[in-house]
């Protein structure tokens, strides 16, 4: 089973959009669920066989990445790429709770983002080729 990308963008900016572009010139439209407030993410997330693997948090802000670390538990089990608006020390201690597998910064070009999301989705792939092999579990 492909996995979904939930795409989170807390604010509306050309930095914003120009994420938006790049993941969806690299996923089908299909695997693509875009949020623009938290509580339409935390929706999403509370769906019974929600099929989703990846989380790609773009942050606004402080009070953004608090609203985003009150859902933090159903984040758990997803692969996350966070992006933070800067290097803000705080900001970065507090990000780092939610365990991404990447951080970035929302003024990068991206392209080490789109990387990432690549391997982690190949990765994804390959355990569930493993996962549904036929003679699983067999002697």
């Amino acid at each position: 089973m492909k996995r979904r990308v939930l795409y989170y963008k807390g604010f509306r900016h050309e930095d914003a959009e120009r994420l938006q572009r790049m993941l969806e010139a690299t996923l089908p439209k299909q695997r693509l669920d875009i949020h623009e407030t938290v509580e339409s993410l935390r929706r999403r997330l509370r769906q019974i066989g929600n099929g989703v693997g990846v989380a790609v948090l773009l942050v606004a802000g402080k009070a953004d990445l608090m609203n985003i670390l009150e859902i933090s538990d159903l984040l758990h089990d997803l692969s996350t790429i966070l992006i933070l608006p800067d290097g803000d020390g705080d900001m970065v201690a507090k990000a780092l709770t939610l365990r991404p597998r990447f951080l970035s910064y929302v003024h990068s070009d991206h392209a080490d983002v789109a990387k990432v999301l690549d391997k982690i989705l190949q990765n994804m792939s390959m355990k569930s080729k493993v996962g549904a092999s036929p003679n699983r579990g067999r002697n």
